[in-house]
């Protein structure tokens, strides 16, 4: 009997070990963003909100503000917006792997209208 409860004690401990390894970051709050697409520089400001695994927000640059949405798992997020110039559609895709509770780093993808793949940096206001 005791052999057994160790064993249970132990499956819990490492399931208990596992889910933490997997724990969504909290991404919410403002982002000063630094994007790198090809010979073009920007400094968007992102602002997220997250509920659970679920991103809500905005992104905003020279241009004007989109809202964007994506979604968060460990410490991998993705977020989008669509965007319409000159009356055809632009999409941006960001990815990120966050770094810390203050800094993200990834890739962006613009398809649409605009297209290019980048990198860049974001750090929390």
């Amino acid at each position: 009997m005791k052999q057994t409860c160790v064993v249970l004690v132990l499956c819990v401990l490492a399931a208990a070990s596992s889910a933490g390894a997997q724990r969504r970051s909290n991404v919410a709050g403002t982002w000063l963003l630094s994007v790198d697409v090809g010979d073009t520089h920007g400094t968007p400001t992102v602002v997220l909100r997250q509920k659970g695994g679920v991103l809500t927000g905005t992104i905003t640059n020279p241009r004007g503000q989109q809202t964007l949405s994506g979604t968060v798992e460990g410490k991998e997020a993705v977020f989008a917006f669509e965007a319409v110039r000159d009356g055809q559609t632009i999409t941006g895709v960001y990815r990120a792997t966050v770094e810390s509770g203050r800094k993200m780093t990834g890739t962006v993808d613009f398809t649409g209208a605009l297209t290019g793949s980048g990198t860049w940096v974001g750090t929390k206001k």
